[in-house]
């Protein structure tokens, strides 16, 4: 089971977040709207990943990893972000953020559990102490065998396009 924390900068969200989020069985959630119980969560090393959930702007974003970042970096914790579709200037924003995860509203809650965990087991620096006993040992060593499967079959990936040209 993930532990997640879960901001939401909008008060009016919170709500909608827990009606999503905690849908799955899959996740823990500490859902809030204040900045310091997220700090408290994060400072107790009590969550696997922290999630913002349905931020208006980038702002929202930049505010909430500009208190956090200490023990993002400490405990190297990923973070997710789930909202509405972005901008191609937001998503620039977020890689030099290092957004781990961008979800989408509409989402159900098997999918949202599904990429928190995706994101948590992809972070083999931090977390190594979390185990997800349906997927057993040797996750880490396995992962970057699965991710080559994945791109290898995928036509947009970096060098594709070559074996897709005719002769």
């Amino acid at each position: 089971m993930i532990r997640a924390a879960v901001y939401v900068p909008n008060y009016e969200n919170l709500s909608l977040s827990k009606a999503v989020i905690d849908g799955s069985s899959r996740i823990d959630a500490n859902h809030t709207a204040d900045i310091e119980e997220v700090e408290r969560l994060l400072r107790d090393h009590d969550c696997h990943i922290l999630t913002i959930f349905s931020p208006r702007t980038m702002a929202d974003v930049g505010r909430i990893l500009e208190v956090l970042t200490p023990y993002l970096l400490r405990w190297r914790i990923p973070v997710s972000v789930i909202g509405t579709a972005p901008t191609l200037d937001q998503i620039k924003r977020m890689r030099t953020a290092a957004i781990t995860d961008y979800s989408v509203l509409p989402l159900g809650p098997n999918a949202i559990a599904w990429r928190l965990t995706r994101a948590v087991m992809d972070n083999p620096d931090g977390q190594g102490w979390m185990t997800v006993p349906s997927w057993g040992a040797g996750v880490s060593e396995n992962l970057s065998e699965r991710r080559k499967h994945l791109f290898s079959s995928n036509p947009f990936a970096p060098g594709a396009g070559a074996a897709l040209a005719p002769a």
